[in-house]
């Protein structure tokens, strides 16, 4: 699994005035950084997980979301769920945070039995809800429907108070970028 990066003939050169942005999304070789996670099956498919700025980087392990969600899919009475990367000063890396939309429990229930369940689930740990999850009204989207990751980051900052804790470069700071991906189709 890695960052999918791209290079083509009609492909633009660069920002508009601007090397330093250029410079982040470019390699030496020409190769642009699109920011999506992918990875190849042995059969040369190749499956897109969405954003890296949506992955959550514990350890250096890429975990995407959507994984976990579909896992708290499975739950009884959980209609739908976003799950983002926060930071934790106890792992010293990202960690999953759940916000769930439930038929069944009304927002501000204790969600503690979900998390257990969902780490009795899985095997890696980078998947389990170390930062536990909460039960919410609705997910905040766009009129398009697309969900606001980063205002649940947000929430989550704001709801634990540590937002005034941690410096607001560690809050902005994008974690290490993952394996490039060299695959020729």
């Amino acid at each position: 699994m890695g960052v999918m990066w791209i290079k083509s003939q009609t492909l633009m050169k660069g920002y508009y005035k601007d090397p330093k942005a250029t410079a982040k999304v470019f390699d030496k070789d020409g190769f642009y950084c699109i920011g999506d996670v992918c990875k190849f099956d042995q059969g040369n498919n190749m499956y897109l997980y969405g954003r890296d700025s949506d992955m959550i980087h514990y350890h250096g392990q890429i975990v995407p979301p959507s994984e976990i969600e579909a896992l708290i899919r499975e739950y009884p009475g959980v209609k739908y769920s976003a799950v983002v990367g926060v930071y934790s000063p106890k792992y010293k890396t990202e960690v999953a945070y759940a916000y769930i939309v439930s038929e069944t429990a009304a927002p501000g229930d204790d969600a503690s039995d979900l998390v257990t369940w969902l780490d009795s689930q899985v095997i890696n740990d980078a998947m389990k809800l170390h930062a536990g999850a909460e039960f919410i009204e609705d997910l905040p989207k766009s009129t398009a429907g697309k969900l606001y990751r980063m205002r649940l980051k947000q929430m989550y900052y704001e709801k634990t108070g540590m937002a005034e804790e941690l410096p607001l470069q560690q809050l902005q700071q994008q974690p290490p970028p993952p394996p490039v991906l060299n695959h020729n189709i």
